[in-house]
């Protein structure tokens, strides 16, 4: 039996060095990466906008609330907003997953509250996004989960 000297070694380590460096380059391009959203230019340059909504949101004296009550979302709009007609959207998403992603409109009951069943729903973190509008202005208000 032959011995192995020194240089066959460092040509061992090298094959297995760059095998290693093959596996990991092919299970990168094989993950699958989602943007966020599909039109984030678009949405970039509405960016201000959307902050001066959200101020606005902050600024009520009886901000909006969200809570997650076990399995249900629970949403307490404020009285003040409440006195209009308000209308809008709510808009929960997963970051790291666009296909959990759904849209849905607000409907308060008399006391202002919407509850909304999570059960079901992929575990992780969820960003919520709630706009509405009271007639004349809108305000934006967003929040992130954990379900567990």
């Amino acid at each position: 039996m032959k011995k192995l000297n020194w240089g066959h070694g460092i040509a061992i380590f090298l094959i297995i060095f760059l095998m290693l460096n093959v596996a990991a380059v092919l299970y990168t391009f094989s993950q699958d990466v989602e943007l966020v959203t599909d039109n984030y230019y678009e949405k970039e340059l509405k960016y201000e906008e959307q902050l001066i909504q959200e101020r606005r949101g902050m600024d009520l004296s009886d901000s909006l609330k969200i809570e997650l009550d076990k399995l249900n979302l629970v949403i307490n709009y404020p009285e003040s907003l409440l006195k209009q007609n308000i209308k809008g959207n709510i808009h929960l998403y997963r970051p790291d997953q666009k296909k959990f992603d759904y849209n849905m409109k607000i409907e308060h009951d008399s006391t202002g509250e919407q509850i909304i069943n999570m059960a079901g729903k992929a575990p992780g973190k969820w960003k919520i996004s709630i706009t509405l509008n009271d007639g004349s202005l809108d305000y934006i208000f967003k929040k992130d989960i954990y379900l567990r």
